[in-house]
């Protein structure tokens, strides 16, 4: 009866462990496929995302540069329109000699 009971175990162990190792590379293979492929996939929207960013930064500091020195040209511009203007109110331009 104790051989029979042994064998039995055995049976069921072997059994056992054949079904956890099935189980096992089953999730390996197809559960963990479809989350890498997510994975994959949300790695490229964010790379897409940061070549946007890039695109639009390299855009808005270009724009900014530009408003910038307009701005600096028409503020130099009002600085000597101001001190020509003071100059001749005051008459010191033209008896500058």
């Amino acid at each position: 009866m104790n051989e029979i009971n042994e064998q039995k175990l055995n049976n069921f162990l072997d059994s056992g462990s054949e079904y956890f190792y099935k189980q096992n590379n089953k999730f390996e293979v197809n559960y963990m496929i479809q989350p890498l492929k997510d994975v994959a996939d949300g790695l490229k929207k964010l790379n897409e995302n940061f070549k946007k960013a890039d695109e639009s930064s390299t855009n808005l500091s270009e724009s900014l540069n530009k408003l910038t020195f307009f701005g600096v040209l028409i503020a130099g511009t009002s600085i000597i329109l101001l001190l020509i203007q003071f100059l001749f109110e005051n008459k010191i331009w033209p008896f500058i000699q």
